[in-house]
């Protein structure tokens, strides 16, 4: 396997210098200079790699580096103006990302192609009211459909019957995330097509390439997260006996939630589920996008 350069800083510094201090950045064991020309070709306007080597890698992630703390420095300014105004301590902050990037991992320099961790494992900060709970990290699994629901939690308004997820904690502040056993995942990126589903030590990913996919990725792989947390592929268990009963429940469930999603599950009497075939409606019926929002998400390339 080709490996990222998954790195990190060993000291912060502020963003203008983060690309000056490539030194501090370690690439993982088992890099090599080969990545997709697809993957090359649409990074050229960012820095010279006419061949990717270690030095383009370790700039290109220090720029990274340095767009992280930047926005770092500039959320400190939104909460700073947020205490001026008196709503800090009574407001929800959520944050969070809506995809990871690759840095070589798994031989890729881009987004939205495939689902492993570095694409899904995703920054989620929330700062609640009254700031409780205030440094504490919680170990269970969090999704980002349970952001809408968490919000209206605190908002005091009711979770419609049609919204995916759960509030992440109880009206006093308790988690309520103890209970998530699973996370699901898709793609349909580039003529490539991938779903998955994760636990806490187990992931299960589909893939299912178009015809101008370039990456020659398994059609099915299974990881034990705890053994393989960087999901290398000589460790894909989909075809191992010892795993089969494992895969086979994942299956299942990965099945069970893309019926759901699509309104083709089918309680006992042989009638949709009523919270999937609202989720269904609800798409269907959504009214058509504002022209002014409609254009800037064509200019950050959301829509065509």
């Amino acid at each position: 396997i080709r490996r990222p350069p998954r790195s990190t800083l060993s000291s912060s510094s502020a963003a203008s210098d983060v690309y000056k201090r490539q030194v501090k950045i370690s690439l993982l064991p088992g890099w090599t200079p080969e990545c997709f020309a697809h993957d090359l070709a649409l990074h050229r306007g960012y820095f010279p790699h006419d061949t990717l080597t270690e030095s383009a890698v370790r700039r290109a992630t220090a720029y990274y580096y340095a767009t992280i703390e930047h926005m770092d420095r500039h959320m400190g300014r939104l909460f700073d103006a947020l205490k001026e105004m008196g709503l800090y301590d009574d407001a929800i902050i959520i944050i969070t990302g809506d995809h990871g990037e690759e840095f070589m991992d798994h031989g890729g320099w881009w987004h939205g192609q495939t689902l492993y961790e570095e694409m899904i494992h995703v920054p989620y900060f929330i700062k609640l009211p009254g700031n409780r709970r205030g440094g504490e990290v919680n170990e269970d699994m969090a999704r980002h459909v349970d952001i809408a629901p968490t919000l209206l939690q605190f908002a005091g308004l009711p979770q419609p019957a049609a919204m995916l997820g759960q509030s992440l904690f109880d009206a006093a502040g308790n988690y309520t995330n103890a209970g998530i056993l699973e996370s699901f995942a898709h793609t349909d990126f580039e003529s490539n097509r991938a779903v998955a589903v994760r636990t806490r030590d187990m992931k299960l990913i589909h893939m299912d390439e178009g015809p101008e996919y370039y990456r020659g990725m398994p059609p099915v792989e299974l990881y034990g997260l705890e053994e393989n947390p960087l999901e290398a592929w000589p460790l894909n268990r989909a075809e191992d006996p010892a795993f089969a009963e494992t895969r086979q429940r994942l299956e299942q469930r990965l099945e069970a939630h893309e019926q759901a999603v699509s309104g083709d599950a089918e309680t006992a009497d042989g009638e949709t589920p009523a919270d999937a075939a609202q989720v269904v409606e609800s798409a269907q019926e959504a009214p058509a996008l504002d022209p002014g929002v409609a254009a800037q998400l064509e200019a950050l390339g959301y829509l065509n």
